[in-house]
Formats: C-alpha cells, sequence, structure tokens
C-alpha cells in the first residue's frame, strides 16, 4: 500500500471517528440538555455511560492506522493522538 493510498484511507477513518465523536459527545451532555427541557426524571448517568461508551468502542474499533493496524497514539504520554501526521507503530505519513 503506497503512501497516496494510506493517507485517502485515513481520512475516511477520520471522518468515521469524528462522527463517533459528535455523538459521544451529544449523548454525554444529553443529560444536561434533557434536564434543562424538564425531563429531569431520566438518570443522568445513562447520557454519561452511553457516550463513554459509544466513544470507547469507536476508538478501539474505527480509530486504527490502515497499515499496520494501531491506534495513533499520543508521544509521551497515555491515550490516543487526534489528527496525526504519522503513525507512531509504523512511521507511515496519515496526512
Amino acid at each position: 500500500m503506497d503512501d497516496s493510498e494510506v493517507i485517502k484511507r485515513f481520512a475516511v477513518v477520520e471522518r468515521k471517528f469524528t462522527i463517533v465523536l459528535v455523538a459521544s459527545f451529544i449523548l454525554f451532555f444529553s443529560t444536561f440538555i434533557l434536564e434543562k427541557l424538564g425531563f429531569g426524571y431520566i438518570n443522568p448517568a445513562f447520557g454519561f455511560l452511553s457516550g463513554i461508551i459509544i466513544f470507547t468502542i469507536g476508538a478501539l474499533k474505527i480509530y486504527k492506522c490502515p497499515k499496520c493496524g494501531s491506534m495513533p497514539k499520543a508521544l509521551g504520554a497515555q491515550g490516543i493522538q487526534m489528527s496525526p501526521k504519522s503513525c507512531g507503530n509504523c512511521g507511515v505519513k496519515l496526512r
């Protein structure tokens, strides 16, 4: 797989992950929105847990390097790197 194909595939991966990220934030903050609309009887933990679960599944299943299949990790820290220029595992250019 050449660099241009990896860049194109990772652009698709980033778009999908952005949708997952937006959906998880909407679920995460839905409890505040529902409370303001008068639905205070809904357990706030439902929205928080749903958002965290959606984000975790999306990060583990979708957000991977097209060449080696590893998740782009933040350099020198724990967690994932958003919009990386290259893969920390195989070194291929992602942007």
